[in-house]
C-alpha cells in the first residue's frame, strides 16, 4: 500500500465567526418554518403548539440541519411537508366522509378507505386557479374547505359562470373515467379553500372494491349530467325574462310555489349571463304585473300559468 493511499485530507477548520454566523441563519431558518406550521395549525384547528410540542420540534429540526459552507433546508422543508400534510389528512377526514361519494359507510371501510386512496391535500388561496378547462381530468377532486367558481369559454370565447361550489364537495367526477377526459370548466377559489387530489388508479380500486362507493359514483355522474342540462336551459332561451323564468322553474321544489334564491342578483345575472341592470329590470317588470312576490332572496310564485308560457 502506497503512503500516498494513508494520506487524510486535512478538515477545514472554521472560525468561531463564521460558525456564529451559520448558528444565526440556522435558528433564523427554523424559527420561520415552526412559525408557519403554528399558522397552520391554527387555521385548521384555532390553536397554535404548546411549548413542550414548540421544542420537540426545533429539537428534530436542529438534529436535521448539518452546517457545513451553507445550511441545507431541504430536511426541515420535507419535514413541515410531511406534517402538514398528515395534520391535514386528520383535520379533513371527517369532511371527507361527508361528501355523498363516502357518505354512509361502515366504519372500516371508512378507515380502510383512507389506505387504499392515493392523494394529496392541496391549499388554495383566494383567486388562485385549482384547474384549468381542457386539461386532462386525471384526479378525483373534492373541495374539503372554502368555495369555487366554475367557469366555461363557449364556442365565441365568452367566459360564462356555471356554478359555485360550496364544500364539501367532489367537482369534475363525471370525467373522470371519460374516454375524453378533459376538464370541462375552470375551478377558481372563492376564498382560501382545501383541494383533495387523489389518484385516478387509486380511486377505481376503491370504488371496484366496493359495492356502495360504486352505487354512489353512478349517483354522482347521474346527478351531475342532470345539473348540467338544467345549467344549460336558461342559456338556450334568447330574452332576459325568459331565462330568469326559466331559472325559477329549475329550482323551484315539486309541488310548491316558493323559490330560494342562492345567489344575489349580480350573481345570478352572471349566471343567467345578462346584465345586473337588465335582470333588476325585468324582474321588476314581472313583479309589477302580479306574476310573483320578491323578498330578499325569497321569491313566491303567484302566476303559475302565466309564467309557463315563457317555458
Amino acid at each position: 500500500m502506497s503512503n500516498n493511499s494513508l494520506k487524510c485530507k486535512t478538515p477545514k477548520i472554521y472560525s468561531n465567526e463564521f460558525i456564529n454566523s451559520l448558528l444565526n441563519q440556522r435558528n433564523t431558518v427554523i424559527k420561520f418554518y415552526i412559525d408557519n406550521y403554528n399558522c397552520f395549525l391554527y387555521k385548521l384547528f384555532g390553536k397554535y403548539l404548546l411549548d413542550e410540542e414548540y421544542l420537540e420540534l426545533e429539537n428534530m429540526m436542529l438534529s436535521e440541519i448539518e452546517i457545513n459552507d451553507k445550511i441545507n433546508i431541504n430536511n426541515i422543508y420535507n419535514i413541515l411537508k410531511a406534517l402538514k400534510t398528515n395534520v391535514s389528512r386528520i383535520a379533513n377526514k371527517e369532511k371527507l366522509f361527508q361528501i355523498p361519494l363516502f357518505r354512509d359507510l361502515p366504519l372500516n371501510i371508512k378507515e380502510s378507505l383512507l389506505d387504499k386512496l392515493d392523494f394529496v391535500i392541496y391549499a388554495a388561496d383566494k383567486k388562485e386557479i385549482v384547474v384549468t378547462q381542457g386539461t386532462p381530468c386525471n384526479k378525483l377532486y373534492v373541495l374539503l374547505e372554502g368555495k369555487l367558481r366554475t367557469d366555461i369559454i363557449d364556442g365565441l370565447g365568452n367566459e360564462v359562470m356555471i356554478e359555485y361550489i360550496i364544500a364539501p364537495r367532489t367537482f369534475a367526477t363525471p370525467h373522470l373515467f371519460n374516454s375524453n377526459n378533459t376538464l370541462p370548466a375552470t375551478f377558481t377559489a372563492l376564498e382560501d379553500s382545501v383541494v383533495l387530489m387523489a389518484t385516478k388508479d387509486s380511486t377505481f380500486k376503491v370504488i371496484s372494491q366496493d359495492p356502495q362507493v360504486l352505487h354512489n359514483f353512478l349517483c354522482i355522474a347521474g346527478n351531475c349530467n342532470i345539473c348540467t342540462v338544467s345549467r344549460l336551459k336558461p342559456l338556450s332561451r334568447k330574452t332576459v325574462r325568459e331565462r330568469f323564468i326559466v331559472y325559477l322553474f329549475e329550482h323551484k321544489k315539486t309541488d310548491s310555489l316558493t323559490v330560494e334564491i342562492m345567489h344575489t342578483q349580480s350573481q345570478l345575472a352572471e349566471y343567467l349571463n345578462v346584465s345586473r341592470p337588465a335582470l333588476s329590470k325585468e324582474i321588476n317588470k314581472i313583479i309589477k304585473e302580479g306574476l310573483i312576490t320578491m323578498e330578499g332572496k325569497k321569491i313566491e310564485i303567484l302566476n303559475k300559468m302565466a309564467l309557463e308560457k315563457y317555458l
